[in-house]
């Protein structure tokens, strides 16, 4: 195992790098749709933009690194023999890597008094910019294993499952409706705490729902990286 760490490690690097390329996208393409759309709405703009950011970048960071750390620990122990192995180690990876995101974004900024982001950004735009991770994980992946990187193949791949998984996201999000999706957020935040605030919702509930959701939400998104990877694999 000792000379294995390393190997995590650079693991663990990449991932939190190529994560954090993946949170800029992210930040900058839904912080353009939001400013779009709000952009009469009367809001500390000056310091909710670069907050925004920042947490965008250290969000995919985090995702980023832990997947691609569960992986390469779990290939230290097992092997690469198993072609599915990536699936369930970054599901793993991704509900750890989520959790403090989940309650910073929901705990922090849905505390705020701002209009809501919608649905289909917060669900279905995270998964397009997981296509930098998804590819550039596999074809990591691919030259670690001593293998053509076949770079054409994995982007073709991580977009083809991202743009079904953000399709089905997104239709998702937008059958059930922002008005409903936030009144589900209120009342699930309301019964984790028992401390309402002015406005209904309480700060530790919505922390609470942050770290649940975050958690969710982050084992899909593993799920849809560890699923690219493990296609890879299977490449010739």
């Amino acid at each position: 195992m000792t000379h294995e760490a390393p190997r995590v490690g650079r693991a663990l690097g990449r991932g939190a790098l190529t994560g954090a390329a993946a949170g800029a996208a992210f930040g900058l393409f839904s912080g353009l749709a939001y400013v779009a759309e709000n952009a009469s709405a009367s809001l500390p703009w000056h310091l909710l933009a670069p907050a925004f950011a920042i947490f965008a970048v250290v969000s995919g960071a985090m995702l980023g690194g832990s997947i691609a750390g569960a992986i390469a620990l779990l290939d230290s122990f097992a092997g690469r023999r198993i072609a599915s192995a990536p699936i369930p180690a970054a599901m793993l990876g991704g509900a750890l890597g989520s959790l403090l995101p989940g309650a910073v974004g929901v705990g922090g900024f849905g505390a705020l008094s701002a209009p809501f982001m919608g649905g289909p950004a917060i669900f279905a735009m995270p998964v397009v910019a997981a296509t930098l991770v998804a590819s550039a994980l596999a074809v990591q992946d691919r030259g670690d294993g001593g293998r053509d990187p076949r770079v054409f193949a994995c982007v073709v791949t991580a977009l083809g499952i991202a743009f079904a998984l953000a399709g089905l996201a997104w239709l998702v999000a937008h059958r059930i409706g922002d008005s409903a999706l936030l009144d589900s957020g209120r009342d699930l935040s309301r019964a984790l705490s028992a401390s309402p605030t002015v406005h209904g919702d309480s700060q530790s509930g919505l922390v609470y729902l942050g770290l649940l959701g975050g958690a969710a939400f982050g084992a899909v998104l593993g799920l849809y990286v560890g699923s690219v990877v493990a296609t890879s694999r299977a490449l010739r």
